[in-house]
């Protein structure tokens, strides 16, 4: 979800047309509950990800997600408390998947002709 809004949603609304959010909106990125967990980690390699906070390295990034869930859960601000994954069926994730990524969209493809 986040990647859509990044994509889409900010550059147009927010920084071309230089509309503030009000603070209630769920999209405003201050109610991003994960997103200082997302600044906050980086692929190292195809397979390894690594923690900022703790510089420490993980075989996939559900390890490092795993990870700041238990051992850094107070980087989370205070009231931010929206989940953007609870959003993607209107941010239409899915699509934004098959967009990004060719191999996505023959497999959604594949399984609508089934």
């Amino acid at each position: 979800a986040r990647g859509v809004l990044d994509e889409f949603f900010y550059p147009v609304v927010v920084d071309k047309n230089r509309f503030t959010l009000p603070l209630n909106c769920p999209f405003d990125r201050a109610q991003d509950m994960y997103l200082e967990h997302e600044r906050h980690k980086e692929q190292v390699r195809r397979t390894q990800w690594k923690s900022l906070y703790s510089d420490k390295v993980f075989r996939s990034e559900y390890y490092v997600d795993k990870h700041m869930d238990t051992r850094h859960i107070d980087k989370i601000p205070a009231g931010a408390d929206v989940c953007l994954a609870d959003y993607c069926e209107v941010l239409q994730c899915d699509e934004h998947q098959a967009y990004k990524h060719p191999e996505v969209r023959r497999k959604i493809g594949a399984a609508r002709q089934a």
